[in-house]
């Protein structure tokens, strides 16, 4: 049976990753340590990836990107997934085409503006709604990724990518007596993604490097007869992912990471007939993160082992100015940042010829964050509300499972609900034996 390799990688990490299947599984199975751990899955910002995977088609079930550990803390719900709505399955296939390989998915969960915060919103008092910060605005579905990759040399990969997505919803409602009304949502996302592997430099095994781009749009608008009032909202974010290999001796490797993460919001009201009273007429809010992280480990033909730390900085800045209504020329300013370091570690061993099996732990070491709120009136007189406090102290551990029958592995994430209450033989509660699942089919392997 051909090995997938999960990345472009020469030396230690392809041995890691190589006698397991790819899929997004794994990586929950794996959990944050999975920043370290090669995969198909990160032809998202490493395009160049699907060079190295030819030949195979890739199914995604159930809650995808983990579970939500703050959920797991504060309302001990463990195994809770970030997006329960999201549960569609969505998967892709790689064929060689030419000298390179075709990658080509659907349906993958999309995000917008996740990360932004537009602060506290006021709803309008005259039928006007302006800018909510909770407006529900509708997510970009339907979510086609496109990507090209292909091995120049032995020790040059490179690879492409374009991804896009939109959804609309339209309703208009009529009778003799009232007036129509119209809602209309619509939203789309367009994005794409470059990337490199450079391999034996010097004593780097290889430098992986992929940048990112994705823009987003989505409107909402609302006409009851009277008044037409529409909210809108545009995102753009930029993904900067650098990977350094190191060379080792007898299975030893060394990974480190480096990620940037940028993103800019912005919210907007256009009323027609009636201005919003008491809200924002323009709001805009951006994002930044760091991670760096760095860890160290051994492979080898049964399995592979990795420890490391991972260092996480973001800060966040929303403004909000009132244009409309009572608080007319008055402003508010948010400001969040936070600090994490969090210890990993993960394993992935080989039992049998049809069965594999992986974890990883993380550890919360240290974190703190702090918050302020600025608020300038229409006298300018300020007023500025500062808060500092300890982060969010979590300890994670995930689990999973390969089912390897012939030239298909299921990979399985156990249910975290698993681990608390046990099988339903002993306390009565049902639990779904894995919250995730993902399906590979290697068709390529019989031409070797």
């Amino acid at each position: 049976m051909k090995k997938l390799t999960t990345v472009a990688l020469a030396g230690a990490m392809v041995a890691a990753a190589s006698f397991a299947s790819a899929s997004a599984t794994r990586s929950t199975g794996f959990g944050q340590a999975s920043l370290f751990i090669g995969d198909i899955q990160d032809f998202q910002t490493l395009p160049q990836t699907v060079a190295s995977n030819p030949n195979a088609t890739y199914m995604e079930f159930g809650p995808q990107y983990n579970y939500d550990a703050y959920n797991d803390e504060f309302n001990n719900n463990p195994g809770t997934p970030v997006d329960s709505s999201i549960n569609n399955p969505w998967g892709g296939v790689d064929m060689t085409v030419g000298p390179g390989v075709l990658s080509v998915w659907g349906n993958r969960p999309v995000t917008l503006g996740n990360n932004l915060n537009f602060g506290d919103g006021f709803n309008s008092t005259n039928g006007g709604n302006g800018v909510d910060p909770g407006t529900n605005f509708a997510r970009p579905r339907h979510q086609v990724d496109i990507i090209y990759g292909m091995n120049v040399s032995d020790k040059l990969a490179i690879g492409v990518g374009i991804n896009t997505a939109s959804n609309n919803f339209d309703q208009t409602t009529s009778n003799t007596t009232n007036p129509t009304t119209k809602v209309n949502n619509d939203a789309s996302d367009f994005g794409i993604s470059l990337g490199a592997d450079l391999k034996e430099l010097g004593p780097l095994d290889a430098v992986q490097i992929g940048l990112q781009w994705t823009g987003a749009g989505a409107q909402t608008e609302n006409n009851n007869g009277t008044y037409d009032n529409k909210n809108s909202l545009t995102d753009s974010i930029i993904n900067l992912r650098v990977g350094v290999d190191i060379k080792g001796d007898k299975g030893m490797f060394q990974r480190g990471e480096l990620g940037v993460n940028l993103e800019n919001g912005e919210q907007k009201s256009k009323p027609q007939t009636a201005p919003a009273a008491q809200s924002w007429v323009d709001n805009t809010a951006s994002w930044t993160s760091l991670t760096l992280g760095w860890a160290m480990g051994m492979s080898g033909e049964k399995g592979m082992g990795l420890s490391g730390l991972i260092l996480n900085w973001w800060g966040q800045h929303s403004d909000s100015p009132f244009e409309q209504g009572a608080y007319a020329g008055s402003d508010e300013a948010y400001d969040w940042n936070g600090t994490s370091l969090t210890l990993v570690s993960a394993g992935e061993a080989k039992v049998n010829s049809w069965l594999t099996s992986r974890a990883g732990l993380s550890e919360t070491l240290w974190a703190n964050g702090s918050y302020q709120d600025k608020y300038t009136n229409s006298t300018t007189n300020t007023t500025t509300y500062k808060q500092a406090y300890d982060g969010n102290y979590n300890t994670v551990l995930t689990l999973g499972l390969s089912y390897n029958i012939g030239d298909i592995t299921v990979d399985g994430a156990l249910n975290q609900d698993l681990l608390f209450n046990g099988p339903f033989f002993t306390n009565g509660i049902p639990t779904q034996l894995f919250s995730q699942v993902s399906a590979t089919w290697n068709w390529g392997a019989g031409k070797e």
